[in-house]
């Protein structure tokens, strides 16, 4: 898929490649999730969190030994040990919560994650948030309980470990952002998955259980596919607004849906869908916002300057 990306995208502008490297990201997101549900079945989360970090650093090592050492040095281990903890969390929690609710459910309430990230950014940098920001951030939470839907016999208490494992990835996303600015895509993948793998072995060992060779098998396809999704997903963020490929994020609920149904028998709930709207439609509210408001700073300062 990659190969496919860089041989017919050579030429197109960086907003196209973004674009496609979003849709890649998603795609394999969703093979990722659905791979974790079918073993969450029959092994412990958090033994599937050790061997999925094991396999992706197998996946990456041949690049790394390629490239050598000199492309794997970084400034900025202290982001990495950060992100690798917030990852560690978010990954434990939503591995678990999908070895218990539907995978659409889950997936769906992922979307928050933005909507935590800049409600984080106001809280804890200082960002200013204005009205209108204020008023997408309420829409959107009211998106989350819709599809949670407090109070129903259908509520599920382990959608709550979904939301907190998005508090967790917000953090992580921030800060692969910044990673994104001077590390190459797949070093900052490699470099993480060296500090997760160690980090989630005591808690394999607590409640390991001898793994098949088939159980072996998919965890190494789950070790692949997260590792090319995230590489997808940093070069989609690197040089574009992250307001010109956020629209294609709500693809991942849409390849989900349909593997859901393809291999669990899972009908997307009317509830989830219309939530899952209302949270992505004010997240791409506040991402447009934000470009609009940079792009008039832009040309106002330039006018300053002439």
């Amino acid at each position: 898929m990659q190969a496919y990306i860089k041989k017919h995208l050579h030429d197109k502008s960086p907003e196209a490649k973004s674009i496609l490297w979003m849709l890649c990201s998603c795609f394999l997101s969703a093979v990722m999730a659905s791979i974790t549900k079918h073993v969450s079945e029959s092994m412990p989360p958090l033994e599937m969190v050790f061997f999925r970090n094991l396999f992706a650093v197998a996946a990456t090592l041949p690049w790394a030994l390629s490239h050598g050492i000199p492309h794997l040095k970084s400034a900025n281990y202290r982001l990495y040990f950060s992100r690798s903890l917030s990852s560690l969390f978010a990954m434990s929690l939503f591995f678990y919560s999908l070895s218990i609710i539907p995978l659409t459910d889950a997936i769906a309430l992922t979307f928050a994650v933005p909507l935590i990230t800049t409600l984080f950014a106001a809280m804890f940098l200082g960002e200013k948030v204005g009205l209108h920001r204020w008023m997408a951030l309420a829409i959107g939470f009211a998106g989350v309980l819709i599809i949670l839907r407090p109070g129903q016999n259908s509520f599920q208490y382990a959608s709550l470990l979904v939301l907190a494992s998005a508090f967790a990835w917000s953090v992580s996303n921030i800060l692969i952002k910044k990673l994104s600015h001077t590390d190459h895509p797949r070093a900052m993948v490699f470099i993480m998955m060296l500090f997760m793998t160690p980090m989630t072995l005591p808690g394999a060992l607590l409640v390991w259980q001898e793994p098949t060779i088939i159980q072996l098998l998919w965890l190494a396809l789950l070790g692949i596919t997260t590792n090319e999704s995230q590489f997808c997903m940093n070069k989609a963020y690197k040089g574009v607004e992250m307001s010109v490929i956020m629209p294609f994020d709500f693809s991942r609920l849409i390849f989900t849906s349909i593997l859901a149904y393809l291999f669990f028998a899972e009908i997307i709930d009317i509830w989830t869908l219309f939530g899952s709207i209302v949270i992505f439609s004010s997240s791409m509210y506040v991402a447009r916002r934000e470009y609009n408001i940079r792009k008039r700073r832009k040309a106002l300062q330039k006018m300053l300057e002439v």
